[in-house]
């Protein structure tokens, strides 16, 4: 009888352990997953609340070259020239503004323009408005007031209440365009989405100003 008690003792003992151990692995496995998914879904977010800016830029040949040194202070941008108009840009938010191209200061893609509210090249104000998902519904680049709507998958306009169509080129699965181009204007981004050249006329005249960039700035919601 004793033998039988301490047999069975000895069984109830291993199953314990056994429940116990299983029990830690299955929440070590949870506690793994669960970090795994915080990781990744961290990075992106932080990103997203800011756009990026340069600090300098350069604008050689064409109908708009020139010199202009910038600088942010808290959701406006201003670009002072070594010749020229000062331009102040102001940004609702960081998290509007990522979701567009950024223009040489002395142009202005009215149709590609997200989250900036006004652009003020020296005493001529450029003034934009958006709807909840921050795609543009209309602006106003001192000849009055033009809506637009017919939105792509990026949520960039594709039709204008001037009667101008705008088409959008992408790099693979990008997001902003590489190219924009509307009624003999063409401008092109680069991969920070930081515009690169702005020709005027491309199939006649093809006036092209060739624009390079330094530096970074960041404006954050």
């Amino acid at each position: 009888m004793k033998k039988k008690f301490m047999f069975f003792a000895s069984a109830l003992i291993l199953a314990l352990f056994v429940s116990t151990s299983c029990k830690k692995e299955d929440n070590d496995d949870s506690t793994d997953i669960a970090a795994l998914l915080l990781a990744g879904t961290g990075s992106s977010s932080t990103s997203s609340n800011c756009v990026s800016l340069p600090s300098k830029w350069t604008g050689t040949g064409g109908t708009v070259p020139g010199v202009y040194n910038c600088t942010v202070s808290g959701k406006i941008y201003t670009c002072i020239p070594t010749t020229g108009s000062t331009v102040v840009v102001t940004y609702a938010s960081g998290t509007a503004g990522a979701l567009g191209p950024v223009d040489f200061p002395g142009l202005t893609n009215q149709y590609a323009t997200r989250g900036i509210t006004s652009k003020l090249i020296g005493t001529s104000n450029n003034t934009f408005m958006y709807n909840t998902s921050s795609q543009q519904t209309a602006h106003d680049v001192g000849s009055g007031t033009v809506t637009v709507s017919n939105y792509d998958s990026n949520g960039f306009p594709k039709s204008a209440s001037n009667g101008f169509t705008i088409t959008y080129t992408y790099a693979s699965g990008g997001k902003i365009p590489i190219i924009v181009s509307f009624q003999g204007n063409e401008y092109t981004y680069d991969s920070k989405g930081w515009q690169s050249k702005y020709a005027f006329d491309p199939t006649i005249a093809n006036v092209i100003t060739n624009i390079t960039t330094e530096g970074s700035l960041s404006i954050c919601n």
